[in-house]
C-alpha cells in the first residue's frame, strides 16, 4: 500500500453526483465540491483516445453531456481509496467512466457513451476498456500518476 495520495478531478453528471459524493465519502476521501468550467474541450480530448479502445463516442452526444456535467469533486487520496471509491460506483453499475492518467492528477469523468458498469483506463501508452474492475491495473495506473512526465525527462 502506497502513503502517496494523488490529485483527482471526477465530473459527475447530474443523476450520479449523490452516488460519486457516497462513494467518495466512504473511502474516507475528502473533496472539495464546485461547478465545473464548460468542458466541451475536454470532451473532445477524450473522444479519440477512447476511440483506440474501439469506443466511438458520439460528437454530439459528446456535447450534450459536457451540458450535464453538474459537479466536479476535486481532492486527493490514496490510489487504494480512490480504486475502492470508483470500484464502488463499477460495480454497482451506476457509471460508465472515462479515467485518463495521464496527467499530474487523475482525470475522471462520468461519460453516457461508457456503458454501466464499464470503464475505459487511458494510460501515457495504451488505452483499455474493461467491463469488470480490473483492481490492479486500476491501482497501478492511479499509482503512476505524476510519474510519467519524470520518466520522459
Amino acid at each position: 500500500m502506497s502513503d502517496a495520495r494523488v490529485k483527482f478531478d471526477w465530473a459527475a453528471r447530474l443523476a450520479h453526483v449523490d452516488a460519486v459524493c457516497d462513494a467518495l465519502t466512504a473511502e474516507g476521501i475528502t473533496v472539495l465540491e464546485g461547478h465545473p468550467p464548460e468542458t466541451p474541450l475536454r470532451r473532445s480530448v477524450v473522444a479519440p483516445k477512447v476511440a483506440v479502445a474501439g469506443v466511438a463516442l458520439d460528437q454530439e452526444g459528446c456535447q450534450a453531456t459536457a451540458r450535464a456535467i453538474t459537479a466536479q469533486f476535486t481532492g486527493a487520496a490514496l490510489p487504494e481509496a480512490l480504486v475502492s471509491a470508483i470500484r464502488h460506483l463499477v460495480d454497482g453499475g451506476h457509471v460508465g467512466l472515462v479515467i485518463d492518467t495521464c496527467f499530474p492528477f487523475v482525470q475522471i469523468d462520468d461519460h453516457a457513451d461508457i456503458g454501466r458498469g464499464v470503464f475505459a483506463l487511458i494510460e501515457p501508452r495504451r488505452v483499455r476498456l474493461f467491463n469488470t474492475t480490473a483492481e490492479k491495473a486500476l491501482t497501478d495506473a492511479i499509482s503512476s500518476v505524476g510519474t510519467h512526465a519524470r520518466a520522459a525527462a
